[in-house]
């Protein structure tokens, strides 16, 4: 059975992955926001392979963003505005596109 990702099993795939506390904190809010974007699933208790792949990539993702520099500001009054969206193949290990059906 295939569950979301912890700190354990994420460093396995995640080399340079941050510690803890911090890691258990990212992997907690791409949780969250994976499970907010993918269709509920039938039994909670089992987690597809490409939810937990998309909770991984998310998690990256997000640590990715976080390391911003003085550089990454607005504006006159150097307002730093900082964006966490969901990428596209993110979206698709949740969401797998289908093909369209031919008319013909």
């Amino acid at each position: 059975m295939t569950t979301w990702h912890n700190s354990g099993t994420a460093k396995n795939q995640w080399a340079d992955a941050p510690t803890d506390p911090e890691l258990t904190e990212l992997l907690d809010l791409a949780r969250v926001q994976c499970e907010a974007f993918a269709p509920t699933l039938p039994d909670p208790e089992v987690i597809p392979i490409g939810y937990r792949l998309a909770q991984l990539a998310q998690a990256r993702a997000i640590f990715t963003a976080r390391q911003t520099g003085a550089g990454d500001t607005l504006g006159p009054e150097g307002q730093t505005v900082r964006v966490y969206p969901m990428d596209w193949q993110v979206k698709s290990y949740l969401r797998p596109t289908t093909g369209l059906p031919a008319i013909g």
